[in-house]
């Protein structure tokens, strides 16, 4: 697979992964504020239906992505049988399930908590200051978090998480395969692409397992928790593997 296979390939699963994890956050932060809508208090948020988002779309998403990065590396004499499939499947989620815990969930939920606070504390204040109480207000309020706040907490925290997801998976299944040796820092380039990720169009090739420098923080590959928020908030760049 070249390079342009490669990208084009990454973006198809990206937008496919993004789609789907949107839909499922957009559900999971109209819960969660379902009852601080009706109380009128940012502080009743229920941050368990964020979490438990946060970790179904990230089983889900990373196990279905495996396949997609195994098969890449698999050939005709060493395509794995039924059984097989079944106990690295479900060996890769149990692995998931762990790296994702030791990414802090609590954290990244508690953010998106304390987002979500900030911007519903807001919606509740424009309204009261056009005149809205009681019912009049709560609807006006849940619709605006069903239909804005929610859209785009949903889609900024899928795009986020998704190409985490993509990152690390396609990370793990190039190292098992035994046949990568060596790795590339594919950006879109953009207006919107962030300085230090445009420049990464003429880092070099590496090996698979060095570190890629990025603004001056390392990186395994791209969506790395290591590069902090602010390289892999809404980030969209690829790692291509050789």
């Amino acid at each position: 697979m070249n390079l342009n296979e490669a990208r084009i390939q990454h973006g198809k699963y990206n937008a496919k992964y993004e789609k789907y994890m949107a839909k499922e956050m957009r559900v999971a932060i109209i819960k969660a504020t379902s009852l601080a809508i009706t109380n009128m208090d940012a502080t009743a948020i229920k941050s368990s239906f964020i979490s438990e988002a946060l970790m179904d779309c990230w089983l889900k998403i990373g196990v279905d992505y495996k396949k997609v990065e195994d098969k890449r590396w698999a050939n005709k004499k060493n395509l794995f049988d039924d059984i097989q499939r079944t106990i690295r499947e479900s060996e890769w989620r149990r692995r998931l399930s762990s790296l994702a815990n030791s990414l802090d969930f609590t954290t990244k939920t508690e953010q998106i908590k304390n987002t979500l606070s900030r911007d519903l504390n807001r919606a509740i204040e424009y309204f009261k200051n056009l005149g809205y109480v009681g019912t009049k207000l709560t609807s006006a309020v849940r619709s605006y978090v069903s239909n804005n706040i929610s859209v785009l907490r949903a889609k900024i925290t899928a795009r986020t998480e998704v190409n985490t997801i993509m990152g690390v998976t396609a990370y793990e299944s190039a190292k098992e395969s035994g046949k990568a040796t060596s790795k590339k820092w594919i950006p879109i380039l953009d207006d919107v692409t962030r300085r230090d990720h445009h420049a990464m169009s003429s880092y070099p090739t590496i090996g698979i397992n060095e570190m890629f420098i990025v603004g001056g923080v390392e990186m395994l590959h791209t969506g790395d928790p290591r590069g902090g928020a602010k390289n892999n908030v809404n980030c969209r760049c690829a790692t291509v593997y050789f």
